[in-house]
């Protein structure tokens, strides 16, 4: 069977079903057999079938050594904690959220941003202070934080787009630490939060059509009684998700990825 849409270097996608209340989107395959009979007044055959087609896939690359330390952030091994320069060396991708007067509130995600589906995802909130600060400050900036994973589907109908979103998990959030050596008040929580179900989860899309997309967004949302103290902030980083790893033998990849018939 092939795997990539004919003229084109997009995968196949597995087979799919959504609806709401204005749309819906179906991906289906079959297998057409016509019988054609030469011959006057004899007729033609012609037998269809529908199957599922649930493709297996993984991440281009392994995960870094340090993925397990880091994916560790919810048992008792603790991860290390280390500023986002540091861990720019170690291909982290680190960005900034709009911070509020001399707070700098940066994430890091371990790259390349492909993760299977129900694994633990690390990430880290670093919040930046002037040295004469207090920590309570950066503590209450990051017990703000509400991290979420979101599955987002995007439907295109003659050029309109019609969305919808699902939570399919929350971040868990180690208490913050500082690290030995630093000339700024520097406050690091590491986290992890779970790509969804195991062998459930997949990225695709077709081009003008559909699209199955996920993110790790993050709101910081102060409480009335800090409203004013603490930014608000929002930042999304979209990422892919994969229904196996990238260290999963061949013999792992064959067969059909039977976690998404949930999602039909």
């Amino acid at each position: 069977m092939p795997t990539h849409v004919q003229g084109s270097n997009e995968r196949l996608p597995p087979s799919f079903f959504a609806m709401s209340t204005t749309v819906q989107a179906s991906v289906r395959y079959s297998i057409r057999v016509s019988v054609v009979r030469c011959g006057f007044l004899r007729q033609n055959e012609k037998v269809e079938t529908v199957f599922l087609y649930l493709p297996k896939t993984r991440p281009p690359v392994l995960p870094p050594p340090s993925w397990h330390s880091y994916a560790a952030g919810s048992s008792d091994a603790k991860p290390p904690i280390e500023s986002p320069e540091d861990r720019c060396a170690k291909e982290w991708k680190v960005v900034s959220m709009s911070g509020k007067g001399d707070l700098d509130i940066r994430l890091c995600f371990l790259k390349p941003l492909v993760y299977q589906a129900g694994s633990s995802i690390p990430f880290t909130i670093t919040v930046f202070s002037p040295a004469a600060s207090t920590h309570i400050l950066s503590d209450l900036v990051i017990s703000s934080a509400q991290v979420s994973l979101v599955k987002r589907i995007e439907v295109n109908v003659h050029g309109r787009v019609h969305t919808q979103e699902q939570v399919l998990g929350l971040g868990v959030l180690r208490k913050p630490e500082s690290p030995a050596v630093s000339r700024e008040t520097v406050r690091i929580a590491n986290g992890v939060i779970s790509g969804g179900r195991e062998h459930g989860e997949v990225s695709w899309g077709l081009e003008g059509l559909v699209q199955v997309k996920y993110a790790i967004r993050v709101d910081i949302k102060p409480s009335v009684s800090l409203d004013g103290v603490i930014p608000t902030c929002h930042y999304q980083q979209p990422i892919e998700l994969t229904t196996h790893s990238a260290d999963d033998p061949e013999s792992a990849l064959v067969g059909p990825a039977l976690g998404i018939t949930r999602r039909l």
